[in-house]
Parts: C-alpha cells; sequence; structure tokens
C-alpha cells in the first residue's frame, strides 16, 4: 500500500517522496548545556549534530533555547550563568522515556532531561 499512497500524495505535493506511520513528537528539557559552545550563532545547529551523532537520534527540529536568546545572553556575558536549557523535540514517547531515565550524552557530559509542558 505504500507506493499507492504515495502516489495519491504526489498529485497534492509532488514533494513528498516518502509516507510513514504517525509519530506523537515529545518535547523534552535538556538541562545544564554549556553556553560557551552553544550560544554562538550556529550553536544550536552544532548541539542538534552531535545529539544525533552520539545518540542515533533523528530529531524533527533544531534545539531551542527555553528562555529568550537574549536573557541567556545578557546574564552569560555578565558571568551570572555558563550553563543553561535547551528543548528539543524526539520523534516517539519511547525515545523521550529512554532520555528521561538516562539522560543524554554529549560533549562528554550526561544531560538529564525532564518533559517540557507548553504553558498558555
Amino acid at each position: 500500500y505504500n507506493d499507492l499512497l504515495v502516489n495519491i500524495a504526489k498529485t497534492i505535493d509532488p514533494e513528498i517522496i516518502e509516507v510513514g506511520l504517525a509519530e506523537q513528537w515529545q518535547r523534552l528539557r535538556v538541562h545544564r548545556v554549556q553556553l560557551d559552545r552553544y550560544l554562538a550563532p550556529e550553536g544550536l545547529t552544532l548541539l542538534q549534530k552531535e545529539i544525533e551523532t552520539t545518540q542515533g537520534l533523528s530529531l524533527p527540529y533544531k534545539p531551542v533555547w527555553l528562555k529568550p536568546i537574549g536573557a541567556i545572553q545578557q546574564e552569560y556575558d555578565s558571568k551570572r550563568i555558563a550553563y543553561s536549557t535547551v528543548v528539543i523535540t524526539v520523534r516517539n514517547k519511547e525515545i523521550a522515556e529512554n532520555i528521561m531515565a538516562k539522560g543524554l550524552y554529549f560533549r562528554g557530559y550526561n544531560h538529564t532531561a525532564d518533559r517540557f509542558w507548553q504553558v498558555g
């Protein structure tokens, strides 16, 4: 049935190349992310690549800072903080639960993670 579904989908959007099972993405907060490495302009892209490489994951979105970047930058520049929290999106509940149980290892450190709940 996969080929049939792809052909039908291509009539709507010719860019479609594959059809898969629906995924219920999960968002997690990853704590104690080093600002000296990841606050740079391409830092979150680097973070995504490192997580994907060390964990064998494919993140559907680039990580984002939990707090506004301006607030983080100001606190970092004034040397009040050296770490912050990012939000990552993973493709299913099983991956999320595994990360929450074991942590997320990258850059030589095991980072704790918990569920991110959007408020408001």
